[in-house]
């Protein structure tokens, strides 16, 4: 394995006192003792998280990074974002496979049939990932492995740059409050995740789009209140919903519009967060243990079938691809499309990058 300092490569017996034979810089992973990852591997993903030490992130991004390269090595050639389902569905695979074949050799003859079949065999390796690696595909086991990972990656390297550490708030804010009152935002950001939250305002997303970022949630706690009521008294507020394809998320904007205590026959909601039907064939999703969701607040039949057994979420994309995207999508919505209930879902939104786009969204710099 490769030395991130030196990029020497260190084989085992040379790195058996946990050091860099080249510039004696200590390691932090021997994949040949039962580490999941080497310390390139890690120190990749970090990169890619944090778009080379450019934008705040937060630990469960680089969580997610590292399963998504894992659990499907497919992704690291394509860029896809792709984390499959827990089965393989090999019924489907092979149907498929005789079903194109025996057309190919009815219609084509020999020659063009041989070239399908490469063609099906690269693709079927393309979509085998590591299914029967628990390290990955179970999530309470992958949680553990992964705190267990980043633990030693700080105590060997130190924190991460640009890595959000979340700090406690004690106390709600109180002799700032008169200064805060004075803003006036016409815009808003509400978010069913915390870690959205936190790499919004982290990357100043809020002061260079002029909007507030809040969590349905109550976060930041220290601002909550005074930021909603603040919002509240604008009649001409846009409230743009950004959140994960969960059954809490889905309902979010629903809630935002018909919630007394939110802007209840107030602001202009716009669901711009991932819904089932924005996953696309290339899914980023999870399965979970299937339960029951029912049609309703603001969730379809068909929705509610999808979400009963699986969920995907914002943090699978890189905190540059979700700034990027919310900033095309607020600068360029068309508010006359909202309807009478004050609710307008945008049917291309974050969801696009499901099916369209890989790991690097390219683009300017700017986030606004």
């Amino acid at each position: 394995m490769k030395c991130i300092h030196c990029f020497t490569d260190v084989k085992f017996k040379e790195r058996e006192d946990g050091k860099c034979k080249s510039c004696k810089h200590p390691l932090a992973f021997s994949p040949s003792k039962g580490d999941l990852f080497t310390d390139i591997f890690f120190q990749s993903a970090i990169n890619k998280v944090s778009s080379n030490g450019t934008v705040y992130w937060t630990a469960n991004h680089l969580k997610e990074a590292l399963r998504f390269w894992k659990l499907h090595p497919w992704n690291r050639i394509t860029g896809s974002i792709q984390i499959p389902d827990r089965e393989v569905p090999w019924g489907k695979y092979i149907f498929r496979a005789v079903f194109l074949l025996g057309i190919s050799i009815y219609w084509a003859g020999m020659a063009t049939w041989i070239l399908l079949l490469l063609i099906i065999i690269v693709t079927i390796i393309a979509h085998l990932p590591t299914y029967q690696n628990p390290n990955f595909c179970n999530d309470e086991i992958y949680d553990r492995q992964f705190s267990r990972h980043f633990k030693i990656w700080q105590e060997t390297h130190g924190i991460p740059e640009k890595l959000i550490v979340r700090q406690p708030f004690v106390k709600p804010l109180l002799g700032a409050e008169a200064d805060l009152t004075d803003y006036s935002f016409d815009r808003a950001v509400i978010v069913d995740c915390v870690d959205t939250a936190d790499i919004l305002i982290a990357n100043n997303f809020h002061f260079e789009n002029n909007c507030a970022v809040l969590a349905f949630s109550g976060y930041p706690a220290n601002i909550f209140k005074t930021v909603l009521a603040m919002l509240r008294r604008n009649p001409k507020l846009l409230v743009f919903s950004l959140h994960d394809a969960t059954v809490s998320g889905c309902q979010q904007s629903y809630r935002l519009a018909k919630d007394p205590e939110w802007f209840k026959d107030g602001a202009k909601i716009i669901d711009i967060g991932l819904r089932p039907a924005q996953i696309g064939f290339f899914r980023f999703l999870s399965k979970q243990e299937s339960f029951q969701v029912s049609e309703g607040m603001g969730i379809t039949k068909i929705e509610a079938r999808w979400l009963s057994n699986h969920f995907a979420k914002l943090t699978t994309l890189t905190p540059d691809q979700i700034i990027k995207n919310l900033y095309r999508e607020m600068t360029t919505v068309n508010t006359s499309e909202i309807n009478e209930e004050g609710l307008y879902y945008l049917a291309l939104g974050l969801g696009v990058l499901a099916t369209n786009s890989g790991w690097s969204e390219g683009g300017a710099d700017s986030f606004g």
